[in-house]
């Protein structure tokens, strides 16, 4: 029994309502949204890995032609042998090893979600990941953005396998890991959750508990990437001066061309 203390009997109520409210969140929080966050943390460091093993092969491969710059027959055939031979090695795997990662994977992803297509994602990581680093190491052009939507959703499937949930939040969690991709490779959270809104647009039972599943995965993704890479904005604009009015006639002849 509760003393007539004043103080006491708010204080009860106080950590009484604290505990229901604390137990009626639990019960709106869905453990898919933890499988987002997780598959976010993850595909933040698989986009983080793939970048920075890029630009080390660019590096490498620019030092070797500097190395052999005086030797002009030289500075072209050991370059063009070198990436030659890591995009054929990047085809055979593509070809070997799982087929659905050519091109951006984008189709897949979106084939996958639709029911279409057959997603092994056990395969697919591996191969994209190091199919991608040789390709975009080789020189060959080519985005971040491809790579890492289809990494991302077979990172996010991976995790909901793993945790033996059901179909249907698996699909939600295969359109979070596309999302976190895309913000991944372009450091951008909100163009993540547009592009599964308005680009992918898959048909899910719960839309609300996808949009929080997507909006989760990007947001960890975001901060996993910019904790390693920093802050800075992916896309630099570069500031123009501004065009003289005598000048723009110029601008008429090009729209008419």
């Amino acid at each position: 029994m509760l003393d007539d203390n004043p103080s006491s009997r708010r204080s009860f109520v106080f950590f009484n309502r604290l505990a229901e409210r604390f137990a009626e969140a639990r019960q709106k929080l869905d453990v898919v949204l933890i499988w987002a966050a997780i598959s976010g943390l993850c595909i933040g460091l698989i986009a983080t890995f793939l970048r920075h093993s890029v630009n080390f092969l660019i590096l490498q491969r620019s030092l070797i032609a500097q190395a052999i710059a005086g030797y002009p027959v030289l500075a072209w055939f050991i370059p063009s042998l070198i990436s030659g031979g890591m995009v054929s090695l990047s085809f055979w795997l593509m070809r070997r090893f799982a087929p659905e990662t050519s091109g951006s994977g984008i189709p897949q992803v979106e084939g996958a979600l639709d029911g279409v297509f057959t997603f092994r994602a056990f395969r697919v990581l591996p191969v994209k990941l190091f199919g991608g680093i040789l390709s975009m190491g080789a020189g060959m052009v080519a985005g971040f953005e491809g790579p890492t939507i289809q990494m991302g959703s077979a990172i996010a499937k991976i995790v909901g396998s793993l945790a033996k949930t059901s179909q249907e939040n698996l699909r939600i969690l295969i359109a979070a890991g596309a999302g976190a991709g895309l913000t991944a490779a372009f450091n951008a959270p909100i163009a993540g959750i547009l592009f599964i809104t308005e680009e992918v647009r898959p048909r899910f039972e719960s839309w609300t508990l996808a949009y929080r599943s997507v909006m989760v995965a990007c947001v960890t993704a975001t901060l996993t990437t910019r904790y390693f890479n920093g802050q800075n904005a992916f896309l630099k604009i570069t500031q123009f001066d501004r065009v003289p009015l005598i000048d723009l006639w110029m601008f008429v002849l090009l729209g008419l061309g």
